[in-house]
């Protein structure tokens, strides 16, 4: 089994105040591992999902620092985790797909801390004025609405990929239906055909002028 494994410098692909989100195509047998550098005493949160794939579903496992495994899961689909006795360290969370021959499955997950974006929306500079106030409610209600959206975004695309593969069944469903049909519908034709169809009966007459054989006895 070829083993990938991809360094993600996560502030490179995607740094805001709600941490990082990324999704990637995970093929058949491999493993693809991603890095994130903790501190300690600080909750971390780690969601995943299967978008598209097969059976929607991948393995999971993440190590922390000392390579000890801190959640194993097998065959899941969708999952969200609370890291909250974080030491500092490098993280590693892979995702393996090495029970499937031959299905590619996409996977988005986001790994963020939630205090970082308390102290971004909830810190102050000088007094408290009506702005300011205002400032952070505007911060806080847009952060509401990318997590809404995104949320939205992998229902869609989940919904959408269903869709596609649903159809797809229901039409060689319905192809092999149609013709077992067809079969079935000529080997009646040609039974009830044999029902009513009797063979003829052939007489030959003796030709004409024929003489008797001639027999000889002593």
């Amino acid at each position: 089994m070829d083993v990938h494994v991809v360094l993600l410098v996560f502030f490179a692909l995607y740094e805001s105040s709600t941490g990082s989100m990324i999704t990637f195509e995970l093929e058949d047998r491999s493993v693809q591992c991603f890095f994130n550098t903790l501190s300690k005493g600080t909750v971390y949160y780690l969601d995943f999902q299967v978008l598209s794939g097969g059976n929607y579903d991948v393995d999971f496992t993440l190590f922390g620092p000392d390579k000890r495994i801190i959640k194993n899961l097998q065959r899941a689909s969708y999952e969200s985790i609370t890291i909250d006795d974080t030491i500092d360290g490098d993280y590693k969370a892979c995702f393996g797909n090495a029970f499937s021959a031959m299905t590619h499955k996409v996977v988005f997950f986001s790994w963020y801390n939630a205090s970082e974006m308390e102290e971004t929306y909830g810190s102050q500079v000088g007094p408290d004025t009506l702005f300011a106030l205002t400032t952070r409610r505007i911060g806080l209600n847009l952060h509401n609405i990318t997590a809404t959206q995104q949320r939205e975004r992998m229902i869609h695309t989940i919904s959408y990929n269903f869709g596609l593969q649903l159809n797809s069944r229901v039409l060689y469903w319905s192809i092999g239906h149609s013709l077992l049909v067809i079969l079935v519908g000529i080997g009646q034709v040609f039974l009830l055909r044999s029902f009513f169809s009797t063979p003829t009966a052939r007489h030959t007459a003796p030709a004409s002028g024929s003489t008797a054989p001639m027999r000889y006895g002593f």
